[in-house]
């Protein structure tokens, strides 16, 4: 099969005749960049492919200036997974897990998803630029971080959806269909969920779009948009770092010094490095022990 796919897209469609829309998306710089910050365990990796695969999608169903973030968080080996997209598609993501002891690894890797995330929930977040933030939280009742979603926008927001999600050798492909709002439309959503379903993984990787949609729908008159690109973009600055030192008190900042005096900030996402000396400090308004520098 000619590979003609272009990567780090996204896709959207709409059923003319249907109430019913759908997206598709997929990665390969934009995972590759937020997978590689930091030395995940292969099972880790796996749900932090799922929830960068599912941010990009879920960005398209909704209207926001801002930014949209899909939380998971757990009492198991996975302690939280958090992805976020702006509204130009710009993500980032990350995973906290519980270190596990030396051998464990094993174990680690033969967990499911329920095992790896039990006692969890779920929290879809809007932040918008301007105006009110809206969260919604569910439990995670489902087997994957794609059957959450549609147990959480049937719980929270009456719409049928269904989350296809597939990721291997760095690169992940996401398919999205959903019921419109407001509309009585089980039917029409039933026979293209069903007709989604039939997808290969490697159709999924290596068929252009217009060729996959024609594969999938060539009954129904499907209208793509233009596609939108992907990319990783972390929110990080240093001036974003000093506003937060800015808040702590000084017992804080004491332990945040290294032994020459210096504050190191590292970001989460990108790992991004951000020094600040004694100078720095006392712009900020914190006196460093042993420097000469004063408020």
């Amino acid at each position: 099969m000619t590979t003609t796919v272009q990567w780090d897209q996204l896709h959207r469609f709409v059923f003319d005749d249907l109430a019913v829309r759908g997206a598709l998306v997929r990665l390969d710089r934009t995972l590759h960049r937020n997978l590689t910050a930091h030395p995940y365990p292969k099972p880790v990796a796996d749900l932090l492919a799922d929830a960068t695969t599912a941010i990009a999608l879920l960005a398209t169903t909704v209207k926001l200036q801002g930014r949209l973030a899909l939380q998971l968080q757990g009492s198991g080996p996975v302690k939280l997974l958090l992805a976020e997209s702006n509204h130009e598609l710009g993500i980032r993501s990350l995973a906290q897990w519980r270190a596990p002891a030396a051998g464990e690894d094993e174990t680690l890797a033969g967990l499911g998803f329920a095992e790896l995330v039990r006692g969890g929930q779920l929290a879809l977040s809007l932040l918008p630029d301007q105006g009110q933030q809206y969260q919604g939280v569910v439990p995670l009742d489902g087997n994957s971080i794609a059957g959450c979603l549609e147990h959480y926008f049937q719980q929270s927001e009456q719409l049928a959806t269904r989350v296809l999600l597939w990721h291997e050798n760095g690169r992940s492909v996401g398919l999205l269909i959903q019921a419109l709002p407001g509309l009585s439309q089980q039917e029409d959503f039933n026979r293209i969920r069903l007709l989604a379903e039939t997808l290969k993984t490697e159709e999924a990787f290596y068929l252009p779009v217009e060729t996959l949609l024609h594969r999938l729908y060539h009954e129904e008159q499907v209208r793509l948009f233009s596609p939108q690109p992907t990319r990783f973009q972390c929110r990080c600055s240093r001036e974003r770092c000093a506003d937060t030192l800015r808040t702590l008190e000084p017992d804080d900042i004491r332990e945040l010094l290294t032994a020459d005096g210096t504050i190191v900030v590292t970001c989460d996402f990108c790992n991004e490095v951000y020094r600040f000396d004694a100078i720095d400090a006392a712009a900020l308004g914190h006196q460093v022990p042993g420097s000469s520098q004063s408020h």
